[in-house]
């Protein structure tokens, strides 16, 4: 099912809870219907369709399955989510992905005991800075520190622009203070699309910002 524009998603009862970024990088702005589903199960249900399910799905549908699983009210313990990854075998780089955008640190920790840098990508830490949790965020970084100013520039600053049309100001804040070189690089990245990302979802306090360093954006 396909929601356009972004109000029509916002009126359903169910996709509304999926973040924007998360909407856009891993769903595509699409959402299949058995995906709903899984949103609206009660947990004994839940546990026993992905089961079912699991053999007959790619790791990018089990991460979406998992986001719904996220994101579903009410809340499911992490307990459940950390036993439903080990049921559907998610392999652990992408567990990165769903640990760090849905805030779950000490979950992330656990996959980096050993081999640590192999798992972080740059759409994990893309998605982070999307949904605006800058403590993971840091602790992608303290993880994986060669890598900081790789992830930074990666899809042409992605992260920033993420956080930009997130509305998360001191994300942004955060990565131009770690490359204060790029800054100008950042606001540019894209004909200035972090400019028109936050001013199309109204985020007046970031658009002050981005012509406080770069008025030229908002010609």
């Amino acid at each position: 099912m396909r929601f356009m524009p972004e109000k029509k998603r916002m009126q359903h009862p169910q996709a509304k809870l999926i973040p924007g970024a998360v909407w856009s990088e891993i769903f595509r702005y699409e959402i299949a219907n058995f995906e709903l589903k899984l949103m609206s199960m009660p947990p004994h249900e839940l546990r026993a369709k992905l089961i079912e399910m699991k053999d007959n799905l790619c790791d990018e549908e089990k991460l979406k399955s998992l986001f719904c699983c996220a994101y579903k009210e009410p809340v499911l313990n992490d307990a459940f989510l950390h036993e439903m990854c080990d049921a559907i075998q998610l392999p652990s780089y992408v567990r990165v992905a769903l640990w760090a955008v849905t805030g779950r640190i000490g979950f992330l920790i656990e996959i980096f005991n050993s081999e640590r840098e192999k798992y972080i990508d740059d759409l994990a830490f893309k998605l982070t800075a999307g949904v605006g949790h800058l403590d993971v965020m840091n602790e992608l970084m303290r993880l994986a520190p060669t890598r900081v100013q790789e992830m930074i520039a990666a899809n042409q600053f992605g992260a920033f622009v993420a956080a930009a049309e997130g509305g998360h100001l001191d994300v942004m804040r955060e990565l131009m203070r770690l490359a204060p070189t790029r800054v100008q690089e950042m606001i540019a990245a894209k004909g200035f699309i972090a400019f028109g990302a936050a001013a199309d979802d109204g985020h007046l306090d970031v658009m002050n910002e981005l012509m406080r360093l770069a008025p030229e954006c908002a010609q």
